[in-house]
């Protein structure tokens, strides 16, 4: 998403975009369409089920297959350890 801007409605407005150890969620919208949602640990969404905390030595949730979503994050990311940033398999 090379365009993606963070929204100052949600959580801290004077923060960048972060993302709690513990559990967050990623919403994506284009104007008022959500388009996707991920959540992990004790983070929650209604729309999706969510993956657990990663561990070690997995670094990152990576969609997988990059192509399938069922709205259950366990069964749409897996947890991977080499991160790369806007790329696909």
């Amino acid at each position: 998403m090379p365009d993606m801007i963070d929204d100052p409605d949600w959580g801290d407005p004077k923060a960048l975009f972060q993302l709690g150890n513990s559990g967050d969620e990623v919403l994506l919208w284009r104007g008022d369409a959500l388009l996707d949602v991920v959540a992990y640990g004790d983070g929650g969404h209604p729309a999706v089920v969510r993956c657990p905390l990663l561990v070690p030595p997995a670094r990152v949730l990576e969609r997988y297959p990059y192509w399938d979503d069922t709205d259950n994050c366990p069964r749409d990311f897996r947890g991977w350890p080499y991160p790369s940033p806007g790329r696909l398999p």
